[in-house]
């Protein structure tokens, strides 16, 4: 067994591994879906972070996500949600219940396996038992559970591997239905068993070796001792012939490592890029597969021992891979071996470096014989919770408390508009919840082109509500026009952003356009609630008409067009 003095700096070393490399590889990664494509995704591997930013939303409801410096990715969030929910006394309770639901209010570039998941226990329904989604889930083998399972590897450092594949087995079916993950993250997780009780060298062809010789994870009976019987029982409902595929992914495995041990053994002259192509690392179709990622890990951790940084470089600098799952299982994997010092700067750099090492510690702790339990279960998350709390998020918040789904205390750090197309408005909240950062954004479609017609016309049947406000009774001079709209954001968005008039800010929840005309933001307030028409003149009619996205003008010298709460505008060219 590792030496105790050792475990906690191990530890340290397998969640900063995992999350340096999560944080180096994901702007590589082939989802990325980074901005400038293959240009700014391929670059020189280069020990150091960078800033990038990515398209989010999906079709209808894309905005850009900025991504600062040694930002991880939902591969480090849902290890640290995994290390939370150890914490509680019923820790699968805890994460199907609290932890996975909870994801979907911050997770940055999880999955569609996991994210799915998430969304049917926010319903209260285990996947499995969904009748929508269960055929889906039973082929997710996916590498989303071996990406998050490190913390029970730290748990069960001075248990026998059995206990720990059971667990890790019991884990992952919360998310993923396929053997090809389950078996994966197995096999991942004794391989981290083994460097973490290993002295201070690894012998070329060591680990592979281990996970081999280990037959834990190659039993389906020890492997699926704490599943659900409800979980077998709708597995082979789905599919009568589950146990012949549960060993064809276990035989797949054993080919794997096999293959990572023959090469390793050849020492430097081994071919790492044929390697993970024979792997089917490079290859789109398969490279997520829980079974190709863990041995892909397994080969560049052997093959890198003596030399960690150069490992974790190649995986997360590698073309057309899954950069971010599978450099951060390669740098645990590292950081089980080394520990924590071999990531020199980048150890602070990462986000939330010192939130990780508490993780680290806590976990480390309660591998031998802590057990205080720190998150209470009771606290359970669901859709509607974490719809009522975004709802309570407003813009222009500022710093403050606000108190999550999971009853934890948060800290709001900022708040502001993020960069979208033309008929979505997203904003961003930045909340520090104990030392670990939640980005969680929103979005609202705009009104598009297309629809402003109907929206106007049913609207045009509602009793105007608009108010004339501030006459002169002396002599009947007009001052203004007070207009009631829901969210005053996008009004001064677009009216100043877009159309160049100018807008002043009066209190939280007024604000005047041009001098003239007047929004108030109220409760209630519905689209295209007025009947009028509003008429602007702005010096660069071609220009506003491509920012609102009109297309091509009729007319040089006007357009008509709908503000983002309703309203009819009629835009002139400037009268020189």
């Amino acid at each position: 067994m590792a030496l105790i003095q050792s475990l906690t700096s191990r530890s340290r070393g397998i969640l900063l591994g995992a999350a340096v490399g999560d944080a180096l590889g994901w702007p590589q990664e082939q989802n990325s879906n980074i901005i400038g494509g293959n240009h700014n995704r391929y670059i020189d591997a280069t020990q150091e972070f960078r800033s990038w930013a990515r398209y989010c939303g999906g079709r209808y409801r894309t905005y850009i996500d900025p991504v600062s410096e040694g930002s991880y990715s939902d591969d480090t969030q849902l290890i640290l949600a995994t290390g939370r929910s150890l914490q509680s006394k019923d820790w699968f309770t805890a994460l199907t219940h609290r932890e996975l639901p909870l994801l979907l209010l911050y997770s940055r570039g999880a999955g569609g396996a996991t994210l799915h998941a998430c969304q049917t226990w926010a319903m209260g329904i285990e996947p499995w038992l969904s009748e929508r989604r269960k055929k889906a889930y039973f082929q997710a083998g996916g590498n989303g559970v071996a990406m998050r399972i490190a913390p029970h590897v730290i748990m069960h450092v001075a248990r026998p591997p059995e206990e720990l594949v059971s667990r890790v087995v019991q884990d992952g079916v919360a998310t993923h239905g396929h053997p090809r993950a389950l078996v994966g993250a197995a096999a991942y997780a004794v391989a981290l068993h083994a460097l973490i009780n290993t002295g201070s060298t690894l012998e070329f062809g060591e680990l592979p070796a281990r996970v081999k010789a280990d037959k834990s994870w190659q039993s389906p009976e020890a492997l699926l001792t704490n599943v659900p019987s409800t979980w077998k029982n709708a597995a082979f409902e789905q599919n009568p012939n589950f146990m012949s595929d549960w060993n064809d992914a276990t035989n797949e495995m054993v080919k794997l490592i096999s293959q990572v041990e023959d090469v390793v053994q050849n020492g430097t002259r081994g071919d790492d890029l044929g390697t993970l192509r024979r792997f089917g690392v490079f290859d789109k179709t398969k490279n997520g597969a829980g079974t190709i990622t863990a041995s892909a890990a397994m080969y560049l951790a052997s093959r890198n021992a003596p030399r960690p940084m150069s490992g974790l470089l190649r995986s997360a600098f590698a073309k057309n891979a899954d950069t971010d799952t599978l450099a951060s299982m390669t740098g645990a994997l590292l950081g089980a071996l080394h520990g924590p010092d071999w990531l020199a700067e980048l150890h602070n750099q990462v986000q939330d470096s010192k939130y990780i090492e508490w993780m680290a510690d806590d976990l480390a702790a309660r591998s031998l014989g802590a057990n205080d339990s720190i998150a209470d279960t009771i606290n359970f998350v669901d859709k509607n919770s974490i719809q009522h709390f975004k709802e309570q998020l407003k813009v222009g918040h500022g710093e403050g408390s606000v108190r999550l789904p999971d009853m934890r205390q948060g800290h709001l750090l900022s708040d502001f508009k993020l960069e979208s197309r033309r008929d979505v408005y997203a904003h961003r909240w930045v909340v520090d919840v104990g030392g670990q950062t939640l980005i969680i954004d929103k979005t609202k479609r705009l009104v598009s082109s297309g629809a402003k017609d109907r929206t106007y016309l049913n609207a045009s049947r509602q009793m105007s509500s608009t108010q004339l406000t501030d006459r002169d009774s002396g002599d009947g001079k007009f001052i203004s026009l007070t207009l009631p709209v829901n969210d005053l954001n996008p009004i001064a968005d677009f009216y100043y952003e877009i159309l160049g008039i100018p807008v002043q800010r009066i209190g939280s929840r007024e604000l005047i356009v041009d001098q003239t005309v007047k929004f108030q933001e109220i409760s209630g307030a519905t689209y295209g609630m007025s009947k009028l028409a509003l008429e602007f003149e702005v010096s660069d009619i071609v220009a506003v008409a491509r920012r609102v996205g009109h297309g091509p003008l009729m007319s040089s010298n006007s357009f008509n067009w709908t503000d983002p709460a309703g309203h009819t505008l009629h835009i002139r060219s400037t009268r020189r």
